[in-house]
């Protein structure tokens, strides 16, 4: 073998050597840029993990509060719901004991009203007329009530037409003679008692109207 060749194949040999160790930083680096790639996912796997238990976490405190929201809102309507019952079980005890006490004094009137005899014929009328007076007065405070409903002044109508009738027999009455008196008199506590009857149920009735 000549020098040339062997100068030219030991240069080749040179070469070679010279490019081993390059290669093998380009694959130490892609090996490196591999794993900081990997351990990037990794750290964003475990951060989207953590973000997420976060969200669901905070979702169920926002649930958890909702639920005891509503279950507080439902003790209150409950509780709510019992006073009112107990409120209009009062109020049902109140109108039973003041019909049951009207009843008891128009019991106690009737028997007085029954005593009074031709004698005393002029004490009676004066002491109808005002309770008749008395009771329209009170007619015409009802007409003021403002309750705007159909129903309103078909009662009332009723009443005024009740309360006449009744005046008319008071006047009747009050022209008896000693032998038509008892005659004139229960006439006129027949129409009365009518009155008075339609007279309370209209004026509860209004009363309940008026109830905010």
């Amino acid at each position: 073998m000549s020098s040339k060749v062997l100068t030219l194949c030991a240069l080749v040999a040179g070469m070679s050597m010279g490019c081993a160790p390059e290669s093998k930083k380009i694959a130490a680096a892609e090996a490196n840029l591999d794993q900081v790639k990997a351990t990037a996912q990794a750290e964003e796997a475990a951060r989207a993990k953590v973000a997420a238990v976060q969200v669901a976490a905070a979702e169920l405190q926002v649930q958890k509060t909702k639920e005891a929201a509503q279950a507080k809102d439902e003790a209150q309507a409950r509780l709510a719901a019992v006073r009112i019952e107990a409120a209009g079980a009062q109020v049902d005890q109140a109108k039973q004991e003041f019909k049951a006490a009207e009843a008891a004094q128009d019991a106690k009137d009737a028997e007085e009203l029954r005593l009074y005899v031709y004698a005393r014929k002029a004490e009676y009328i004066t002491r109808m007329k005002g309770e008749m007076a008395s009771m329209h007065e009170e007619l015409t405070r009802f007409g003021q009530a403002g309750v705007a409903q159909n129903d309103t002044e078909r009662r009332l109508a009723a009443v005024r037409d009740k309360w006449a009738r009744a005046n008319e027999k008071l006047d009747a009455a009050g022209n008896a003679t000693e032998s038509n008196w008892e005659d004139m008199k229960a006439g006129f506590t027949e129409a009365n008692r009518d009155l008075k009857s339609t007279f309370r149920d209209t004026r509860q009735w209004l009363s309940d109207a008026i109830k905010p």
